[in-house]
Parts: C-alpha cells; structure tokens; sequence
C-alpha cells in the first residue's frame, strides 16, 4: 500500500456506511424465512433452502472476484452490486409468483456479492484497519436494528413484502455513499496483474473458522422466530423482544473497538466462541422463555465482536486486501450452510438438534481461528 492508496477519512466513513449493505440478506434472514415459508406457502424447509442459495450466490460472486479484487476498482465495483439489488429488490416486491420470485432473490445475491467483495478489501488501506473494521461491525449491527424494527412493524401493514422494501429502502438512501469510496486499487496491482498467487499460511484456517462461525450463527437465527413461539411467546411479544436484541448488537461492535488489539486474539476469540455456544444452547435446548430470552438478548452482540477479530486475524496473515476480501465469501458460504442445515433437522420432534450442531460446528471453528492464530508475526500475536 502507498501513501496514494490510503484511504482519506471522506472515505474511511463511506466504506463504514456503505459496508452493511452487503449483509442484508444475513439481516433479514428469519422474516425472510417466514414470509417465504407462511406467505409464499413453500413450508419452512423449502424456504430454509431458497435463502440459502441467496447466500450461496453471494459467496460464490465473492470468491469468483477475490482471486482479481487487488486489481479491481472497488468504487466501481460497490455501485454495480447496489445497483443490481435495487433492481432485484423492487422485482421482489412487484413480482407474486415463485418461479420469479426465486431468480429474483439470486440476482439479488449476487449485487450483495460485489458489495462485499468491494467492501471487505478496502480496510486493508485504512491507516488503522481493525479500528476500521471494528466500525464497520458496529454500523452493521446498527443497520442490524433498524432492518429488523422496519421489517417487524411493517409486516403487519405491508404484509409478505415488507422485508423486501426496508432492503430497497435502505439501498436507497444509504447507498448513495458508494461514490464516494476509494477505488483501492494498490499501485503495484498493474505490475502483478491482480493474478492469484500462494495464500499465507494460516489463512484457510481462519476462513474456515469464520466460515463455521457464520454456519452456526445462520443456523441458530434462521429459525430464531419459530423458536421463540414454539416456547411460548406470542407474535407481539416475540416481535418485540426480537428488536430490543436487534439494538444491543452494536454493543460487539463497540467492546471490539474499545479493546481492539490490547489483548491479542486468543482471549476476545475465545470469549466471542463461547457465548454464542452458550446462546445456542439456550436457545435450542433448554425450551424455556426465560432461557430465550437469555440467549437472545446477547446473541446479536456476539456477532460484530466475533466478526471483528476474525477479519483482524485475516488482515493481518495477508496485507493484499484478498484474506478480508474472501473473508466475505467465507461468511456466506457459512451462513449459506446454517439454513440448509437447520432446514434438514427443523422437521425432527425436537428443535434441539440445531443447538447442538450449532455448539459442535463453533467449537471446531475456535480451534482453527487459534491455531491460525500461531502463523501472526510475533508482536502481532503478543
């Protein structure tokens, strides 16, 4: 990275705002799920798996352009992606028949695709990249809340569209800050080619870990909503405990900015792993309204803390910018896999299976992330 390559503070702050719209399928995955599944009448497993292959065409859009991301503009990039999900937002809410709206949803995948593949290379030029990163968690979790408060009070009035017009309204009015992020393309990326060279040691482990991360998570938050009314909480109720957890997700975001590097990775990783562990548990196993809302009251925060670390260890093990870049394309492939998933053990008696896969897959997921971990240059592992 050159001094010419360094993002100004104009489009450090553009990239932080810009950056949650690459999560909106993620955001509004169990309204998604409900709507496809009750409105649509498709049934709960058939909608587990139309979003995850939404998902699955993000995270292959990602990694097919993060080999190249080096020598890519990413201004350019960003703007293709808003601008083929508007699209397919507005079809999404014009259109009533499947067999549109599915080719609609995956066209949306793909926009998301390019916004994350464009938005995840450029912290590597911030001049404080996990500070960076951090606020980009935040702003998500941010984005997080008002997606969720907006998708829950128009269901109601709008009916099996609302999730599609708070993405379209948020692409709208937040998208516009796309012009005015940084083309990050680095000065040597012409006399490399952008061509793909040998990954860093380390790195397909911590992608591993944060792609099973994002596998639990997904798996735990795409049936979040039946969950809560299969232990007793009523439509209101369960809408309204659902936001107030939305909100406090800023708060991962805001620990992992205040603590940022003073205590290594080991212990916020080790932290971050076991919570949601904790939450999955709650969640799933114990069937009991005050063990929900335990767990799901601090699940949303677990999510930008975790996250943050992991893409920290991703910039540090590959300066070039493509660890962050296929970082996105290791979200979605994990949060792809979390609805296939669940969609499979959703039917059995017990809604417990899906907790306790969601603890096995984050366990194997910590242990890669520490073991990557160890290939971090001395003072940055310290």
């Amino acid at each position: 990275m050159t001094a010419s390559t360094a993002l100004s503070p104009a489009q450090n702050v553009a990239l932080i705002v810009v950056s949650p719209l690459a999560w909106l399928t993620i955001t509004l995955l169990p309204y998604e799920v409900t709507a496809l599944a009750v409105d649509y009448r498709m049934g709960p497993s058939a909608a587990g798996w139309i979003a995850a292959c939404e998902l699955l065409a993000l995270a292959l859009t990602v990694v097919s352009i993060s080999p190249r991301i080096v020598a890519l503009d990413k201004r350019r990039l960003t703007l293709a992606g808003i601008a083929l999900a508007l699209l397919a937002s507005a079809g999404s809410i014009v259109v009533a028949d499947t067999s549109w709206l599915i080719p609609l949803r995956l066209f949306f995948g793909i926009g998301s695709g390019l916004i994350a593949a464009a938005t995840n290379a450029l912290p590597v030029f911030a001049r404080h990249p996990e500070r960076t990163i951090a606020w980009m968690q935040i702003m998500i979790a941010i984005n997080f809340g008002v997606s969720i408060y907006g998708a829950g009070t128009l269901a109601a009035p709008v009916g099996r569209e609302a999730t599609f017009l708070v993405e379209l309204l948020l692409l709208a009015t937040v998208g516009g800050a796309g012009f005015l992020l940084s083309p990050g393309v680095a000065a040597s990326a012409g006399a490399a080619g952008g061509g793909p060279s040998r990954l860093p040691r380390g790195l397909l482990r911590a992608l591993g870990a944060l792609a099973l991360m994002y596998l639990s998570q997904a798996a735990v938050w795409a049936y979040a909503e039946q969950a809560g009314t299969g232990v007793g909480f009523g439509a209101v109720d369960l809408a309204l405990l659902l936001t107030i957890a939305a909100f406090t997700t800023p708060l991962g975001g805001f620990a992992a900015a205040a603590m940022r590097d003073r205590f290594g990775h080991a212990l916020p990783l080790a932290i971050g792993f076991g919570v949601q562990m904790f939450v999955a548990f709650t969640v799933y196993c114990l069937r009991s309204v005050e063990a929900y809302a335990a767990g799901i009251m601090v699940f949303n925060m677990t999510t930008p803390f975790t996250t943050s670390y992991l893409m920290s260890l991703l910039a540090g093990l590959d300066e070039s910018g493509r660890g962050t870049s296929l970082g996105g394309s290791a979200i979605n492939f994990g949060a792809a896999a979390g609805p296939a998933l669940a969609a499979l053990l959703v039917v059995m008696p017990s809604r417990a299976p899906i907790g306790l896969l969601s603890i096995a897959v984050l366990a194997i997921g910590l242990a890669l992330a520490l073991s990557a971990r160890r290939e971090l240059p001395v003072p940055a592992r310290a």
